[in-house]
């Protein structure tokens, strides 16, 4: 005889990543304004920051204390010449992704 003492069988959940995700901006090229979103798995400190193709600091667009959830801000370039930027998540001590977006004027 046998017995089935519990089977649980879990089809989909919603889990926020372990250390936060960075999407890509939209529109990709863009001109003059971005939307950059992403993910931030628990409380944080989070800083998103935009870079030139030298690596320097544009802007800081986010820098501060931020509860688990999903966000998006608006990049505005109108002062910017055409080219390739770069912008930098940093979500607590676990997190630096870095991607690329083209200003096309």
């Amino acid at each position: 005889m046998k017995f089935v003492i519990g089977c649980v069988t879990i089809l989909s959940m919603a889990i926020l990543p372990a250390a936060g995700v960075l999407h890509q901006n939209y529109p990709n090229p863009f001109n003059p304004t971005a939307v950059i979103a992403y993910e931030v798995p628990r409380s944080s400190e989070v800083s998103l920051t935009v870079y030139d193709l030298r690596g320097r600091e544009i802007q800081t667009i986010v820098s501060d204390f931020q509860e688990s959830g999903t966000y998006s801000v608006v990049f505005e370039a109108e002062d910017l010449p055409s080219g390739v930027c770069f912008y930098e998540l940093e979500v607590g001590e676990g997190l630096v992704e870095t991607k690329k977006m083209l200003l096309v004027k």
